[in-house]
């Protein structure tokens, strides 16, 4: 359904313009889904003379956007839409309609679409939402500069009791304030638009409700009131917001989110006193304020996102609190798969000798690792009585790069050892650690001395010699140490690493982990 009607806004400009006005009003409430627009916008029309304005605002702040050049993008994102939305509603519940109105109203949304770009520009080198900051500074200029044409409130007449379950229709009208109404009706319609798009968001949205009752009466002793406030509003929205739809979903984020509410509800009352010494309503300032220290928190440098568990999402990604989960799930899994395609780092023939935490050297961080000699026919590793470093098949054999990369570390000035020795000191003895530029690099080591032919900075193809296989560090005899590791340091904590396009035991292996025991060689070098 959505891509015919894409297709369709691709034909035809006027369609596409109004498909951008219809689907603002579900991006209000966090929703991309045509179905939860249809409620909201439905929403608003429990009052013709609000529903009438706040598609007004909605057409002329997007039209201003579109006539300025604003970048189709930004425009079907809502952003202009949602705060043209909200200075519609604002403006048809605070002043007399007039053609003085009328004029100041078009005005005022002018002035809100360059608000909007101000802010647009201003929020985009943090990945900040513009959210409805603009709304605020327009709606407020125009309540300082022309107060004189103020009326008292709109207020939407009650349709009568929905059931007889005392406080249910209080409920309902609690979340019809998302769209500043006061209307049981309207809240139905806002509850179902969410609940069709995000389970996560109607969670989300009736658990900011409880958190702002619960709060006001603590405060107050009594729910007295409670909905003249501007508490369920706040809480809601905010709730919604940081919940799922800028944060990905999460245990943590949910005690997160809980506190976050909180403080929401806290500026709540320190918004309506400032602003009601110049009678001008705070509407959704606490929201605005609240989540963007949220995420000014959550996306500095201070707090450790992945260790807590509460991640951020970037605004480019934004889409329900269900796709997020799974982007993050996503990036997860693809940050544990291994992202180099190895070859065996040596030529011809060696025998895998300690496999994966195989060993007292192989355990712990160090465990994915593995080590490699070469064997006669009787699985000897030398020839004669094996007394000195050159009875050793594998010594001095060349070893080679096992994937493409830049050298970031080397070690080539420690002695061998004589057989049967090691040197704990020096434990990694020789070696050359290469960064394959994805987030994996690869330590190879106990190199002959002095063999090795690479320096730091140099770049490297798969299958390109590095130096010699020799007995340094903590070796008792020949062999080459390989490690798929995270980090450019020697010793850095080890992963999984799966070699391509080799033969084990004469058996060609298009990807896998050589087992113990087993004799190894590449299939093919490319």
């Amino acid at each position: 359904m959505n891509d015919k009607i894409q297709k369709i806004c691709q034909e035809n400009p006027y369609f596409d313009f109004a498909e951008t006005v219809f689907s603002t009003y579900g991006k209000i409430l966090f929703s991309n889904s045509y179905a939860s627009s249809f409620c909201f916008l439905l929403a608003t029309f429990f009052n013709v003379k609000i529903g009438l304005f706040a598609l007004l605002g909605n057409v002329l702040a997007n039209l201003f956007a579109q006539l300025l050049g604003v970048h189709k993008g930004y425009l079907k994102a809502g952003v202009f839409g949602i705060n043209g939305v909200f200075t519609g509603i604002a403006i048809a519940q605070t002043f007399i309609l007039s053609t003085k109105m009328a004029l100041i109203f078009v005005l005022t949304i002018f002035l809100l679409t360059i608000l909007v770009i101000v802010f647009l520009r201003l929020f985009k080198y943090w990945d900040f939402p513009v959210l409805t900051v603009p709304f605020l500074f327009a709606f407020w200029a125009m309540n300082l500069g022309f107060f004189r044409l103020k009326s008292t409130e709109e207020t939407i007449s009650e349709v009568g009791s929905l059931v007889t379950i005392p406080y249910l229709n209080d409920i309902f009208e609690a979340f019809s304030s998302a769209l500043f109404q006061h209307n049981w009706l309207s809240g139905i319609l806002v509850l179902v638009g969410i609940f069709l798009v995000s389970r996560i968001n109607f969670f989300y949205a009736i658990w900011g409700f409880i958190l702002g009752l619960v709060f006001y009466f603590i405060l107050n002793d009594s729910l007295d009131g409670f909905l003249a406030t501007s508490i369920p509003l706040n809480s809601i929205l905010t709730s919604l917001a940081v919940g799922g739809f800028f944060v990905v979903h999460s245990k943590e984020n949910f005690i997160f989110t809980t506190y976050i509410v909180l403080v929401a509800c806290f500026l709540t009352g320190l918004f309506d006193t400032l602003l009601g010494i110049y009678g001008i309503p705070a509407y959704v300032a606490s929201f605005n304020a609240t989540v963007i220290l949220a995420l000014l928190a959550l996306k500095s440098d201070l707090l450790p996102q992945r260790k807590l568990n509460i991640i951020s999402v970037p605004l480019y990604l934004i889409d329900n609190p269900e796709a997020h989960q799974k982007w993050w799930q996503e990036v997860l899994e693809y940050e544990k798969s291994q992202k180099t395609v190895l070859s065996l780092p040596f030529w011809g023939e060696w025998k895998v000798t300690q496999a994966h935490f195989d060993s007292e050297t192989h355990k712990g961080l160090d465990g994915y690792a593995l080590d490699f000699k070469i064997v006669d026919f009787d699985d000897n590793t030398y020839q004669g009585l094996g007394l000195n470093l050159t009875d050793y098949y594998c010594f001095q054999r060349p070893v080679s790069a096992p994937a493409d990369g830049v050298i970031v570390a080397v070690e080539n000035d420690i002695a061998d050892n004589p057989i049967g020795t090691v040197n704990k000191v020096k434990n990694w003895g020789n070696y050359v650690i290469i960064d394959h530029e994805n987030g994996e690099f690869s330590e190879i080591s106990h190199f002959f001395q002095g063999s090795i032919k690479v320096e730091e900075g140099d770049k490297v193809k798969r299958g390109e010699i590095l130096g010699l296989c020799g007995n340094s560090g903590n070796s008792p005899e020949p062999h080459i140490h390989f490690q798929l590791q995270k980090g450019d340091k020697v010793g850095s904590e080890t992963i999984e690493g799966k070699f391509s396009n080799y033969i084990e035991d004469k058996e060609k292996i298009a990807e896998g982990i050589p087992t113990k025991g087993s004799l190894v060689k590449n299939g093919s070098v490319s």
